[in-house]
């Protein structure tokens, strides 16, 4: 879907609540992949813009895949389910 438009960003969630190891060997059996987001790793909101603008200019679109943990110190709810586990936002 990404490369059917100008400019077009294709973002893919898989599972990886606390681990990015499936988004990880996803993403390494792909060519299509430009950047990977996983809870492991904390980054900065002004890299990510900075990698897709950079990406989109070469290529002219780009494929995120995110594991459902990653970036959350961008959208966390701070609140727990039933069990004690976190609730994370999307």
């Amino acid at each position: 879907e990404a490369t059917s438009c100008n400019k077009g960003v294709g973002i893919v969630k898989l599972m990886g609540r606390d681990a990015g190891f499936v988004v990880m060997c996803a993403s390494l059996g792909s060519d299509q992949v430009d950047l990977v987001l996983i809870p492991e790793v904390d980054v900065k909101l002004e890299d990510i813009l900075a990698h897709v603008d950079s990406v989109i200019d070469r290529q002219g679109h780009m494929v995120i895949a995110v594991a459902e943990g990653a970036g959350q110190s961008f959208v966390a709810t701070g609140e727990k389910d039933a069990t004690g586990h976190t609730i994370y936002g999307d």
